[in-house]
Order: structure tokens, then C-alpha cells, then sequence
């Protein structure tokens, strides 16, 4: 039998703790993704209850924003507002796709087809968003979300489908 001296004995220890703590460092990640995927969901949540508190706080102005009704010019600041505030929101989630911290695989396309439809079906945030569009274009502002979006809706407006 050979005999094997220290330090092939402390090489193959060391070898060991090597091993041993990328196991760990690789546990940790996962807990660490865990984390952000529930810190993720508690945001949503969050963003979702405040969104429901600014629209049942301005008794109907969503609604009949949304609907193209005529506004007073405070109302009309009160729901740009609540649209700018709704198109953060669908911003949100779609980039939030893109950086795989969501607990399920979803695209950013499904993201942005929902903001196309959703925006699409309420002439008021239509309007809305035709006017902040072009004012992003006229100060060269536009980017690659706003652009595609805006493609998406005149989809959606064209043939019903946002693909």
C-alpha cells in the first residue's frame, strides 16, 4: 500500500473546501433569485393596492377618462396622472420579463401585446398615449418599448390582433 503524505492529504483538503464552497456559493445564488422573485411579487402587490386606492379615490375619473368622456382641465391633470402612472406600471412589467425576476417564464412580447390591447380598447387612453407618443418622437425621446408599443396598438387598431 503507498503511503500518501500531508501534503497530498492537505491538496486534497483543499480541493474539498474548493468544491465545498462553490456548492455553497450556488445555494446562495438560488436562495438569493428566490428572494427577488418574492421581493418581486410583494412589490407588484403593493404597486396593485396603490393603484386601486388612486382610482377609487377619484370617484369615476379613470372610467370616464378612459371612456374619451370631456374633462375639466384639473381632471384632465388628474388622469394624466392615473395614465401616466398605468403606462409606468405595463412599462414595468414588461422590463421586469426581460430580467428573469418573475416567478413565471413570461415574455416581454405578451407583456407588450396586453399594454397594445389594453390601450387600444379605451379611446381616452388612446388619445392619451397618441399624444405623449408624439411628443417622446418630437424630442427624440422614443425608445425601443415606445416604438414597439405604438407599433403593437396600430396592430391591434388595424386587425384586432396585436401580432
Amino acid at each position: 500500500m503507498k503511503k500518501i503524505d500531508v501534503g497530498q492529504i492537505l491538496a486534497i483538503l483543499a480541493n474539498l473546501g474548493v468544491i465545498g464552497g462553490l456548492v455553497f456559493v450556488g445555494m446562495q445564488l438560488q436562495q438569493d433569485r428566490e428572494i427577488a422573485v418574492v421581493d418581486r411579487m410583494q412589490s407588484l402587490e403593493e404597486n396593485f393596492y396603490y393603484w386601486a386606492e388612486l382610482v377609487n379615490s377619484n370617484e369615476g375619473l379613470w372610467a370616464r377618462g378612459l371612456a374619451g368622456e370631456e374633462l375639466s382641465p384639473s381632471e384632465t391633470v388628474q388622469f394624466d396622472a392615473l395614465a401616466s402612472a398605468r403606462q409606468f406600471a405595463l412599462f414595468s412589467r414588461w422590463f421586469s420579463a426581460g430580467r428573469n425576476v418573475s416567478a413565471n417564464v413570461v415574455t416581454r412580447e405578451s407583456f407588450l401585446r396586453e399594454a397594445a390591447i389594453e390601450i387600444a380598447s379605451n379611446p381616452g387612453f388612446l388619445s392619451w398615449w397618441r399624444t405623449k407618443y408624439e411628443y417622446l418622437v418630437e424630442i427624440d425621446r422614443a425608445d425601443d418599448y415606445d416604438e414597439s408599443l405604438n407599433a403593437a396598438i396600430d396592430r391591434v387598431l388595424s386587425t384586432g390582433r396585436p401580432d
